[in-house]
């Protein structure tokens, strides 16, 4: 039997997917440490004095640690009180995972995320510290009302019920920083007399008006978020 020698070609080789280079649909988020207070900072002066809010969206590079680099603000809302700059400041407390949801890198690939600025004349809200991109701050005040406060006031029905409520009372800023007269915009839910309750509680808020928000505050209509909560 005869010998056939031959030269096969090798098998072209098969290359790798590119990963993908568009902006990030699939982030994740490393966790962040905040404490309350220290987001506060980074709310634009101009804009907490005058207890405005607003939004920015960001686009920024992710570095090999995760870290956000070379942003830059795509646009903001209300324009000119620097909610831009803000965002793109705070960013650097931000951590990006190095991989997406779906397992590609992330490293050297944009990122876009809106950044909201909300100002909030709240009794209880805190700062929301989780990498939601939420940043709520509310004036500084001289005179809260207490857990036991809340306790009391509780609506006895349904606190008896389990039932939980939130109220939204209209108001007006005295001199003085007290809240009078007040009214109720809005009762979730109705029967059971939230409104009367968070009536009472704001007699025992009382703004700052020495300083910050608080300044400017005085004749301002604001509205007001009460929550009726049970502890867990």
């Amino acid at each position: 039997m005869p010998i056939v020698l031959a030269y096969a070609e090798p098998p072209a080789a098969v290359a790798p997917a590119a990963a993908p280079m568009g902006p990030i649909t699939d982030p994740q988020w490393e966790n962040v440490r905040a404490y309350p207070g220290e987001m506060e900072k980074y709310y634009p002066p101009g804009a907490l004095a005058e207890a405005a809010s607003g939004v920015a969206v960001i686009e920024c590079t992710v570095s090999r640690k995760g870290a956000l680099e070379a942003c830059k603000a795509l646009r903001e809302s209300p324009e000119g009180m620097q909610f831009g700059d803000a965002a793109v400041k705070l960013a650097a407390r931000f951590r990006m995972k190095t991989t997406t949801r779906s397992g590609a890198s992330a490293v050297g690939r944009v990122v876009r995320m809106p950044i909201e600025f909300n100002f909030a004349w709240a009794m209880f809200e805190p700062i929301n510290p989780r990498p939601s991109f939420d940043i709520l701050v509310s004036p500084k005040w001289s005179k809260r009302p207490s857990g036991d406060d809340l306790a009391r006031f509780y609506p006895q029905e349904a606190s008896r019920t389990g039932i939980q409520g939130l109220v939204i009372l209209e108001c007006q800023v005295q001199p003085d920083g007290n809240l009078t007269p007040c009214s109720v915009a809005k009762e979730d839910p109705e029967k059971y007399d939230f409104g009367g309750a968070a009536l009472k509680l704001v007699t025992k808020l009382q703004i700052d008006v020495t300083r910050g928000p608080g300044l400017k505050a005085p004749g301002k209509l604001i509205n007001i978020p009460v929550r009726f909560l049970l502890p867990h």
